[in-house]
C-alpha cells in the first residue's frame, strides 16, 4: 500500500463571491476562537480547472467535461429529427442509463429536459466525448436504413425488451444497457 499524507489546511479569504450555506450566506470557520470565512475544496478544485495557470497541462487525451446533459448536448438533437419526440426521448433515456442514473423531470420543468437529464455529474473523457458521437451517428444512420449489424442487433434488443413483460423485460433491459455501456464507456484499468 501506497504512503501518502493529506492536508487538510483552512486559508483566510477577503471578502469576495465564496460559495454560500443553505441560508446564502458565506461559509464560516471557527478557527482558533475567530469566526472566519472559508472557501470549499471544490470551489477551489474549480478555479483551478478554469485557471490561465493550469491551460499548459490540458492534454486531450485526460480533459474531459462534468455534465449532467450529456442527453440534451449530444444525443437528443441528433435524434428528435428523425423521429417522434417521445421515441426520441425514449432512446436518448436507454442510452444516458449507460452513463447512470436518470434524473425525472419536476413540476417546474416546463419543457422536460430535465427527462434526458443524469442525476449526477458525470465525468466524460474526449475518447468516451468521440465514441458517443460516433455510436449515435452510426445509430442515425441504421435508423435511417443502412445496413449496421451492431445497430440491428441493438434495435432488436430494444424492441424486445419493450414486448417483454415481468423479470425477462428486466433482464433484456440489463442487456440492452450493457451494450450502450460496452460501445461508449472506456474501461480503466485495475491496479
Amino acid at each position: 500500500m501506497e504512503r501518502f499524507v493529506q492536508l487538510h489546511l483552512l486559508t483566510a479569504y477577503p471578502p469576495a463571491n465564496l460559495n454560500r450555506d443553505d441560508l446564502g450566506r458565506p461559509k464560516t470557520a471557527l478557527v482558533g476562537g475567530a469566526k472566519l470565512l472559508r472557501i470549499s475544496s471544490h470551489t477551489l478544485k474549480r478555479a483551478w480547472r478554469t485557471s490561465e495557470f493550469f491551460k499548459p497541462f490540458e492534454n486531450e487525451q485526460l480533459m474531459g467535461k462534468r455534465t449532467k446533459r450529456i442527453g440534451e448536448e449530444f444525443v437528443y438533437p441528433s435524434l428528435h429529427t428523425l423521429m417522434p419526440k417521445e421515441e426520441a426521448v425514449g432512446w436518448t433515456r436507454d442510452i444516458l442509463e449507460a452513463y447512470g442514473e436518470l434524473d425525472k423531470a419536476g413540476k417546474d420543468d416546463i419543457d422536460k429536459k430535465r427527462d434526458i437529464w443524469l442525476k449526477q455529474l458525470v465525468f466524460i473523457s474526449p475518447i468516451e466525448e468521440r465514441r458517443l458521437k460516433e455510436f449515435i451517428d452510426n445509430l442515425v444512420k441504421g435508423l435511417q436504413g443502412q445496413p449496421n449489424d451492431y445497430i440491428a442487433e441493438i434495435v432488436q434488443l430494444r424492441e424486445a425488451r419493450d414486448k417483454a413483460k415481468g423479470e425477462t423485460k428486466k433482464k433484456t433491459h440489463s442487456q440492452l444497457i450493457e451494450r450502450f455501456k460496452q460501445s461508449l464507456l472506456v474501461e480503466t484499468p485495475k491496479a
